[in-house]
């Protein structure tokens, strides 16, 4: 199943869930030191 953001009318496919499931481990991992929402609370992935 296609993932993705709709943005007023606009709809903008990402790809499967695994693939943004993946993009927010590597932010996380990267940018956020493995802790989950520490620096970026609002793209935490909670809605995954």
């Amino acid at each position: 199943m296609a993932i993705g953001f709709k943005v007023k009318n606009y709809w903008y496919p990402v790809g499967t869930g695994s693939f943004l499931k993946s993009f927010f481990s590597t932010t996380a991992y990267h940018l956020e030191k493995g802790k989950w929402g520490s620096r970026f609370p609002c793209c935490d992935g909670a809605a995954i």
